[in-house]
């Protein structure tokens, strides 16, 4: 059976020339961090986003059943195993408490985004 949270089976992160391991927890919430003060990417890395086209990933997404960052088609939760991915990923999360991210929002239907 293969393993589909971050790290496949390690139980921490381990943190190279620095004798220690994070927990996964605390790697995701700096990610998260890192992300909302836009440190994460380099300047190089980001040019190299220049290449994503949002209009494709927004059709993409919609297609799925997604539409400006809301489930609009709940049926889309029972077929879909990205979404059931994503919603299980976001149950956790808001159930590790406030050391999770959150979006504070909730989708149509399944009390999730």
């Amino acid at each position: 059976m293969a393993e589909t949270n971050i790290g496949d089976d390690l139980p921490a992160f381990p943190v190279p020339g620095a004798g220690m391991d994070l927990p996964w927890a605390k790697v995701q919430r700096r990610i998260a961090q890192l992300i909302r003060e836009d440190r994460f990417y380099t300047e190089a890395e980001r040019d190299n986003l220049d290449d994503i086209d949002p209009i494709a990933i927004r059709e993409a997404l919609a297609e799925r059943g997604i539409v400006n960052g809301e489930l609009v088609d709940p049926e889309a939760l029972e077929r879909d195993p990205f979404l059931q991915q994503v919603a299980a990923d976001v149950e956790r999360i808001a159930q590790e408490g406030s050391g999770g991210f959150h979006t504070g929002r909730t989708a149509p239907g399944s009390g999730l985004v």
